[in-house]
């Protein structure tokens, strides 16, 4: 009886967790960090309840408290990639910028090779504007076969060599990026904005007529193509992309 009743138990916390992470998943914070500290009064040394109980507390505006919760995790298991990244990351969130630098790079330097540890580093010297250092912590991920997320990494390192005024070395990387996925929205609207830097103004047109053909919603490529219309000189298209993007913000607020 007892062993079935351990089995419950186990079947009843995993089925709990679940719940918590899919009410996060589902934008639910509150209550998905509710179910977290329940979960973690039964067994408060769960590693995987703890760094649930973490990414709540950043989205709800404490990352102070969240990285109390890291800092246990690592003095009891110092080498938890998670919970590397995840502190390096909330360290970032903190305003704490060179801390989870020199955080980071010290766990690089003990061994920690970890290709999102090298993207994360990458992102924080971005933050810190440091976009040729940035540079050479995304090559640094992107030369893992291993890296979850390319695509993010090598738009982030194009985003670095447009700020450094690189511009065709960034729009080659977006055209990179492109043939892998025509359609992703992001690259599409950020190669549009390079283009209108370097004053190609119909190519630029054409890749935002396209954006928001693909996604009527899409707002961050109406307010580039408001702008674009007023370089054109067409005044009245401009005002038109105005209004759109006010009844896009008055929808998201409703």
């Amino acid at each position: 009886i007892k062993k079935e009743n351990k089995m419950k138990n186990k079947q009843l916390f995993a089925a709990q967790k679940q719940k918590a992470d899919e009410l996060f998943d589902a934008g639910k914070i509150e209550e998905s960090f509710v179910i977290f500290q329940k979960l973690h009064h039964q067994q408060p040394s769960d590693v995987a309840v703890l760094l649930g109980m973490a990414q709540c507390l950043v989205v709800l505006g404490k990352p102070d408290d969240a990285l109390d919760i890291l800092d246990a995790i690592l003095t009891e298991i110092p080498d938890l990639d998670i919970a590397i990244l995840f502190k390096a990351q909330y360290l970032g969130e903190a305003d704490r910028v060179q801390d989870a630098i020199q955080f980071l790079k010290g766990k690089i330097k003990s061994g920690f090779n970890d290709p999102e540890g090298y993207a994360v580093l990458g992102e924080l010297y971005q933050k810190d504007d440091k976009p040729i250092l940035a540079i050479k912590e995304f090559q640094n991920a992107l030369g893992f076969s291993s890296l979850l997320d390319r695509i993010a990494v090598s738009s982030n390192m194009a985003n670095c060599y447009a700020e450094i005024g690189n511009y065709k070395k960034a729009i080659k990387i977006y055209d990179e990026l492109l043939k892998i996925n025509p359609d992703n929205l992001v690259v599409l609207t950020n190669k549009a904005l390079l283009l209108k830097e370097i004053n190609d103004l119909s190519e630029c047109l054409k890749i935002l007529l396209r954006v928001t053909s693909l996604d009527p919603e899409f707002i961050d490529a109406w307010i580039i193509l408001a702008d674009l219309y007023v370089a054109l000189g067409a005044d009245d298209k401009s005002q038109e992309c105005v209004d759109k993007i006010n009844a896009l913000i008055t929808k998201q607020n409703e």
